[in-house]
């Protein structure tokens, strides 16, 4: 599915939500998801992350390096191991990435996702 157009993804796609399992599962089989990830944050998109989406980041591992951000309790060696910091808090902003733990926190982290989606200067929104 996504192979297919993935180019459609990067020139119209100014934002992105990863969302919970079981598609963080299916997405890691994708071949072209590391891609996909990797120009959302080298080109300083807003990125939505929850709960099992740290198997997602995870796959740009280089990227995630001295971030911080929040994932489901589980995936917090996932956080670690790309050498990253897992906070305390369910909610976190770091950069153009706002992570949440768990379906609790969808309040705020879709807040704080619209907050960064509307302060971005350099997004087209059409």
């Amino acid at each position: 599915m996504i192979h297919r157009s993935a180019q459609w993804i990067f020139l119209h796609y100014t934002r992105t939500f990863v969302c919970n399992q079981p598609a963080c599962f299916i997405w890691k089989l994708e071949w072209n998801l590391q891609r996909i990830v990797r120009h959302f944050f080298e080109q300083n998109k807003p990125v939505a992350a929850i709960c099992h989406a740290a198997l997602v980041l995870n796959t740009v591992r280089d990227l995630m390096v001295g971030r911080t951000y929040s994932a489901y309790t589980a995936c917090k060696p996932d956080v670690e191991m790309c050498g990253a910091v897992y906070p305390e808090s369910t909610v976190h902003v770091d950069g153009n990435l706002v992570s949440a733990h768990a379906w609790p926190d969808l309040p705020s982290f879709m807040r704080e996702f619209v907050k960064l989606v509307n302060e971005s200067p350099n997004l087209e929104l059409k």
